[in-house]
């Protein structure tokens, strides 16, 4: 493998790690800033919600009364024992007494087969990050969490290392010749150029 593929592959991999641990910064800034408003962050399973929470996203649900819960609105419905179930409202009707949700997937044909009954404080759908689910999962994973603190620490003691040896904003490699111009002064270089503080190279 030469020197150039070597650089190439590092750059990539470098790249990589930073998207991840860039999503992953902003995922939990997201979930913080909800959290902070009383938001819960959900993950959809299923298919079944179709385009409007595809399987994997992340959903962000604000409390809301059972008398503010509206016809249209994406309710995550927890039921004792059972799994959670984030569908759409289609119907409300008053049942002894009760306030009760008709819901249905959108991608489903047909209704759920139980009404839900609303009491108390719901929990009613506000932002949905498609994909977002599958990295919340990710980042649960300690061996991926560990990989992705790892690979950052390692950026960032090479290029403080390369700073030391002499390498990257300061110039080229202690000892390397300088290019002159036919004048006789130094030509301009890129290393000379201020480079982002963690770039590896």
């Amino acid at each position: 493998m030469t020197h150039g593929t070597k650089r190439r592959i590092s750059a990539v991999a470098s790249a990589f790690t930073w998207i991840l641990i860039g999503l992953g910064l902003t995922l939990t800034v997201i979930v913080l800033s909800g959290a902070a408003l009383g938001w819960r962050p959900v993950v959809i399973q299923t298919g079944s919600m179709g385009d409007a929470a595809p399987q994997g996203s992340l959903v962000l649900a604000a409390p809301a009364g059972a008398d503010d819960v509206a016809v249209g609105d994406v309710l995550i419905m927890r039921r004792p024992g059972a799994a959670t179930v984030t569908h759409r409202v289609v119907q409300i009707e008053e049942r002894a007494g009760a306030r009760v949700a008709i819901t249905k997937g959108d991608a489903n044909s047909t209704v759920d087969p139980d009404p839900y009954p609303m009491a108390g404080e719901q929990l009613v759908a506000r932002k949905v990050v498609p994909g977002g689910g599958f990295a919340v999962r990710a980042f649960g994973n300690n061996y991926v969490v560990m990989a992705l603190v790892v690979g950052a620490a390692a950026m960032i003691t090479t290029s403080v290392l390369r700073r030391i040896w002499g390498v990257g904003t300061h110039g080229a490699p202690v000892g390397a010749a300088s290019a002159t111009t036919d004048s006789g002064d130094s030509a301009p270089s890129a290393e000379d150029e201020p480079a982002w503080p963690w770039a590896v190279s």
